[in-house]
């Protein structure tokens, strides 16, 4: 057997179901659409996008899905997934990600890769990645570096976790579902059912030369281009969290939109959506199956992300629970808006604790001249030492930055900009703070 997962029977046509040898994937489909052979209610649910409400809905779409592409029950390989805890991503690799592949793309790639490979090994990675060039780029992409290489798992859970784990905005979140194996055949050269891991020292001369093309120009001597399209790989488990993750991954070609236009054209790709107001009830599914950070990141990082999340001050908050302040029209800053208390506030709490903290600082001189945007910074900037501290968007103002000037206040901000009731507030009162003491006035002449 050569490297990777491609088994004798799987090349010979293990991926059709059961019901006679060389009947093809357009037959098959067939037989779903009409119900003879599948659980589908209807035509309208081979669309690319599905959507599930509960643990038991996902799996139910998955096998549903793994049995229109033609894998039988018995058969060891099965689909990847990959989680995306926002709707709206891509799948893209970081590498490929707000650029093209082009002549830019690949000198950073090549300069990247071979000063990983010379740095690295005297930080403890092994010295055999500088003559197995696939396992230094696979363990480049573990180590953060952006790469062509996107993160796929084996594991439908693990990909849930990574879909719902940590996500705080509400919004709806995606699992991609990939035959790759159908993704590969779409290369020229590869056989059905093939996917190589290429870091295996066992593959044949034939086998290293077709996929050696994907890997940066600077270790592929012998091509001056990459391929256009993304293949599927199993990479080497060097690391215990690719073991528990049962990581596999794509590489992108020089298309950077490959997988992109192979969804929208209805191939090897679904998309299951998970609605945000769902997401919750399935994080403690996953946790009542044993899918935790403790489960996907098997080290003392693993241990501290579940801890943190389990017994982390405000774990298990409701949303107004540390809400003291809704606003209103103010009453000391005439058509302006104001801050007020909506129960009483006790002496000594800081009163917007759990509001975004995400804090940047800008110089003066950097600021727009003039006009509306200027005036978002003079008006809600902390203003020290010529530079203005702003959230990183003023898209997410909230409550605390509305605090209006008085010389009489009821709150103090203190050295870390939190602010603090330095009395005892009433229901109903409005909430300010002296300007004075924490920043300085709007400069109104740059230098």
């Amino acid at each position: 057997m050569e490297g990777g997962r491609s088994l004798p029977s799987r090349a010979r046509g293990a991926r059709y179901v059961r019901g006679g040898p060389g009947r093809s994937r357009r037959a098959i489909h067939r037989m779903l659409k009409s119900g003879s052979r599948s659980r589908r209610r209807s035509a309208a649910d081979n669309s690319p996008t599905r959507a599930a409400e509960s643990i038991s809905e996902l799996l139910e779409i998955v096998a549903e899905q793994t049995r229109a592409w033609g894998f039988r029950a018995e058969d060891q390989n099965r689909p990847w997934f990959r989680g995306h805890s926002s709707l709206g991503w891509r799948l893209l690799p970081t590498g490929l990600r707000g650029r093209n592949w082009g002549r830019r793309a690949c000198e950073d790639e090549n300069e990247s890769f071979e000063e990983f490979l010379t740095k690295a090994p005297a930080l403890g990675a092994p010295e055999s990645i500088r003559s197995n060039l696939w396992d230094g780029y696979f363990l480049m992409q573990h180590c953060g570096v952006p790469t062509r290489l996107l993160d796929w798992t084996e594991n439908i859970l693990v990909a849930t976790y990574f879909a719902t784990a940590g996500h705080h905005c509400g919004a709806d979140v995606a699992i991609w579902m990939l035959d790759p194996y159908e993704l590969n055949e779409r290369n020229d050269g590869f056989r059905k059912g093939e996917v190589i891991s290429p870091g295996f020292v066992g593959n044949k001369a034939r086998q290293r030369k077709k996929i050696d093309k994907w890997l940066p120009l600077s270790a592929n001597r012998e091509s001056h281009e990459i391929p256009l399209g993304p293949l599927a790989v199993y990479p080497a488990y060097f690391a215990r969290r690719i073991e528990n993750q049962k990581s596999c991954f794509t590489i992108h070609g020089s298309d950077a939109q490959g997988l992109d236009k192979l969804w929208r054209k209805e191939g090897p790709l679904l998309r299951i959506v998970i609605q945000g107001r769902n997401i919750a009830k399935m994080r403690s599914q996953l946790t009542d199956l044993g899918v935790d950070a403790s489960s996907v990141y098997p080290d003392l990082d693993g241990l501290g992300m579940l801890l943190a999340a389990k017994w982390g001050p405000h774990s298990g908050d409701s949303p107004h629970q540390r809400t003291f302040v809704r606003l209103r029209p103010s009453k000391v800053h005439a058509g302006g808006v104001g801050v007020f208390a909506i129960r009483p506030i006790p002496k000594g709490t800081n009163i917007f604790s759990g509001e975004p903290e995400d804090i940047v600082w800008t110089p003066a001189m950097s600021l727009p001249k003039s006009g509306p945007l200027r005036k978002l910074y003079d008006d809600f900037g902390v203003i020290r030492d010529g530079w203005y501290a702003t959230p990183r968007t003023f898209n997410s103002l909230s409550p605390g930055w509305y605090l209006n000037d008085s010389r009489r206040p009821n709150v103090k901000c203190d050295e870390n900009l939190d602010f603090i009731a330095i009395r005892d507030i009433r229901a109903g009162e409005e909430l300010t703070a002296d300007y004075k003491t924490y920043s300085a006035a709007p400069i109104k002449k740059l230098p």
